[in-house]
């Protein structure tokens, strides 16, 4: 679930529904060109023979540009930069959520139940994970909540591992 690159993930699809957009905007004014051409030279309507494949082009066009704008998400414009979103995201996954770390805390917290004293050692570690994960996805949930659509996909993760630590306690 981490973002596999540093660029806001919401730009690509709108960098494609500008490309759409412009080259609409390109076919229409080729078939506005033809119709005032044709007018122009035979005083009738278009008679511009690829004026239908043009028009089939154009509503292909329209229906990729769609399924790109709902791919779309618009960030408020003093939304901070993805890049620190990425970097807290990748450095927690490399700390505290790195799987020798996750399955380390697993063996001890399976291994060490019926050991008091070493039980007690599991379940501070444990306990330490937990509060420095909620600490964690509460502050992506209110320092990126603009990012949502990256932020609570982790979110979910890293609560659904907390529950299974809890369940194990």
């Amino acid at each position: 679930l981490l973002p596999s690159s540093p660029l806001d993930p919401c730009l690509k699809p709108t960098a494609k529904v500008i490309q759409w957009d412009k080259f609409s905007l390109l076919l229409k004014i080729k078939l506005c060109a033809a119709r005032w051409e044709s007018k122009y030279t035979t005083r009738k309507e278009i008679i511009y023979k690829d004026a239908e494949a043009t028009l089939l082009t154009l509503e292909k066009v329209k229906k990729k540009r769609d399924v790109q704008a709902k791919k779309s998400v618009e960030r408020p414009s003093q939304a901070r930069a993805f890049i620190s979103l990425f970097k807290e995201v990748h450095r927690f996954s490399q700390t505290l959520s790195n799987v020798n770390i996750v399955v380390g805390l697993l063996n001890d917290l399976k291994s060490q139940k019926h050991l008091s004293e070493e039980t007690s050692q599991a379940l501070s570690k444990e306990q330490n994970w937990q509060l420095s994960a909620t600490t964690f996805c509460e502050r992506l949930e209110t320092y990126y909540e603009e990012f949502e659509d990256v932020a609570l996909p982790l979110v979910t993760s890293i609560r659904t591992i907390q529950h299974g630590f809890r369940d194990l306690t």
